[in-house]
């Protein structure tokens, strides 16, 4: 009889800890960072890349897609690469860093350190050099950021960030007289019919009058974004000028945001897709590619080449349709723009947050627009902060597509664009170069209040009812 109890206690202690260890197999094996599972399965949810792990911190992974502890109080420290945007994945390129001005002898120090230098970019319009550099093997970015900063103090490196569109997803047109019975008196419709439109939704949004042909010439504007479609008949024989600049060893991004932009700022009268400034010269950079999880990102090393060769063409203003990290090195290339008076406008983001601006945008020297609907009400996923300044229409806009037709879509991607304009037809008519400051002290005098008195935070200083005296 002892020796059959003594059997039992020895079984049910053998069952007992091998349930244990099926029980927490994943803590015991897995790579990993141990979660409860009712946060690993939060965590899961909001996931939308999944596939390889990405190392986050000090030995500790997270699925990509999953964001790092924020930063603390103290903002981002030298060596450390910022978490992710909202909902966006990882936000920078996960074995790689960027490298602004490096002192001499750094590339072979580098390599005695197990870095690989990809790749190198004399930016000689924005007097920098740069480097991109792979980290080494089974190094995280911010521990590859902080190996660089602790070897060559002062030196200014990052990481390589992602930069996203600025856009909503596109809308199907709705059937126009539904929509039309709908309209309050004294409301603008949100989707004008054809004939509301006009030639130009644009137009019709910023409460111009329909503009000659000619509108714009003499301005010299540039825009960073996805390819364009040169070929639709919004854009087919205006003066545009691409290029691109993503990997060769990626493929490149559609064309679809780029045409839709380009088409705002420069395209040709007629069906509802005509530019601003039809008359204008554009010169459009394609910095967005396919990456391995399939997302279309564009990157700081491709920006600030685009950066470099818009300013090598003189572009008076640059649009900047994209959201993305703050980064330092892109930060420094912004100033020097500023300095050669180069204005730059970017999307104030579409992440629907106070508590984490959209860069470019928020830089100093940069404009920052936000979108409103037809009726001057605050797009519903727009950011917002101090360092909006102007509130424009980007809400269920008319665009151009590729392939010749149009769509509705929404974002601070298309209100950028009117501040671009205006901005650029400016600098033309005057024939002479201004500051971003000085740009964005005029147009203040020419905005419509739409929040509370003065600038605020949702809409800066509100909508510019200026047109651009062409007819």
């Amino acid at each position: 009889m002892k020796r059959f109890i003594i059997s039992v206690a020895v079984f049910v202690a053998v069952g007992l800890a091998g349930w244990a260890v099926a029980a927490n197999f994943d803590t015991l094996f897995s790579p990993d960072e141990p979660v409860k599972k009712k946060k690993q399965k939060a965590q899961k949810s909001k996931s939308k890349t999944g596939g390889r792990s990405v190392k986050i911190g000090a030995g500790k992974r997270l699925q990509s897609g999953s964001p790092p502890a924020a930063p603390g109080a103290g903002g981002q420290a030298q060596g450390q690469a910022l978490p992710l945007s909202p909902g966006a994945g990882i936000d920078f390129e996960i074995a790689e860093i960027v490298v602004a001005d490096p002192p001499p002898g750094f590339t072979a120090a580098a390599a005695n350190l197990n870095f690989v230098t990809l790749d190198t970019a004399n930016l000689t319009n924005l007097g920098m050099l740069l480097l991109r550099l792979q980290i080494p093997p089974g190094q995280n970015v911010p521990a590859a950021l902080a190996t660089i900063t602790g070897q060559f103090p002062g030196i200014n490196a990052d990481a390589n960030h992602l930069y996203e569109l600025a856009q909503d997803k596109s809308l199907a047109i709705p059937p126009a007289k539904p929509q039309a019975k709908g309209i309050k008196p004294g409301k603008r419709p949100l989707f004008p019919s054809p004939e509301e439109r006009g030639q130009s939704w644009a137009m019709w949004a910023a409460e111009w009058q329909d503009s000659p042909a000619n509108c714009g010439a003499g301005a010299r504007l540039g825009m960073i974004d996805t390819s364009v479609d040169k070929r639709h008949p919004a854009l087919r024989g205006q003066k545009v000028t691409f290029q691109s600049f993503h990997s060769k060893k990626r493929k490149q991004g559609p064309p679809g945001h780029g045409t839709a932009i380009a088409a705002m700022m420069v395209g040709k009268l007629g069906r509802g897709w005509g530019g601003l400034l039809p008359g204008a010269e554009l010169f459009a950079a394609n910095i967005f590619e396919r990456l391995p999880n399939g997302r279309l990102r564009g990157n700081v090393f491709a920006m600030l080449r685009a950066t470099d060769w818009l300013i090598g063409e003189k572009v008076q203003i640059i649009n900047l349709s994209i959201a993305g990290k703050k980064n330092r090195i892109v930060e420094k290339s912004v100033q020097r723009a500023a300095l050669k008076k180069v204005v730059l406008i970017a999307a104030a983001g579409n992440w629907g947050r106070r508590d984490r601006p959209a860069y470019p945008a928020a830089y100093g020297s940069v404009i920052a627009v936000t979108a409103v609907d037809s009726n001057f009400r605050i797009y519903r996923m727009a950011n917002k902060g101090a360092y909006v300044d102007f509130a424009m229409p980007g809400v269920e806009a008319w665009t151009a597509s590729p392939g010749g037709g149009g769509r509705y879509q929404s974002g601070t991607s298309f209100a950028a664009p009117f501040i671009a304009a205006l901005a650029g037809l400016e600098i033309a008519r005057e024939k002479k170069s201004v500051s971003s400051l000085n740009m964005k002290k005029r147009l203040a005098k020419h905005a419509r209040d739409l929040g509370k008195p003065g600038r605020d935070d949702t809409f800066g200083w509100g909508f510019v009812a200026r047109g651009p005296e062409c007819t």
